[in-house]
């Protein structure tokens, strides 16, 4: 399984990278003009990361994992983060490399390369910030090898009740992984 930073790693390998490069890299081709999702979906592939992506920025904001701006979601590391075009129905899209406001990004398709960035909470310019939606990194891939470590790296915290005993499990990235259950 990758890990949020494995994932950022990789896409910081492809800064300075244009269409041209990231398709020969293997992301698929489609428009060159638009090709900012297609840049998530391909890291996010490349790292084992299951999502089933397609070339829209905009397919984000229905999918389970998806955090609004104004539900009061901070951005954290390893989010995608959508902007939309007050003007037309097109926008933009990358990952998040910092957490909280303003946030820095690796993101494709920004003047025409894969580059980083920054946002604040309202956008830039024509772009409006939608939200953010946070990859199923915790449901990639992986083989039985990494199984082994991805299980060595969880931390399970339990806390006795009057409903027996509540245990919450936490990924290596310290992140609450599953919601309370009890045994």
């Amino acid at each position: 399984m990758a890990s949020v930073s494995d994932t950022l790693s990789y896409a910081k390998k492809f800064s300075g990278y244009d269409y041209n490069k990231m398709v020969k890299a293997g992301m698929r081709s489609g428009n060159p003009n638009f090709w900012c999702a297609d840049f998530v979906a391909f890291v996010l592939s490349k790292k084992g990361v299951k999502t089933g992506l397609g070339s829209s920025s905009q397919q984000f904001v229905n999918m389970s994992g998806w955090h609004s701006v104004s539900s009061g979601y901070s951005p954290k590391k390893g989010d995608v983060f959508v902007l939309k075009n007050k003007a037309n129905p097109g926008g933009h899209t990358g990952f998040v490399t910092s957490d909280g406001y303003p946030f820095k990004t690796i993101e494709g398709n920004s003047g025409g390369k894969v580059r980083t960035g920054s946002y604040n909470k309202g956008g830039t310019g024509n772009q409006q910030l939608l939200g953010f939606w946070t990859p199923p990194y915790s449901n990639s891939n992986s083989s039985s090898s990494s199984k082994k470590k991805e299980l060595s790296s969880k931390k399970i915290v339990s806390v006795s009740g009057a409903e027996g005993i509540k245990k919450q499990l936490f990924n290596a990235d310290g992140l609450l992984e599953h919601k309370d259950y009890y045994e």
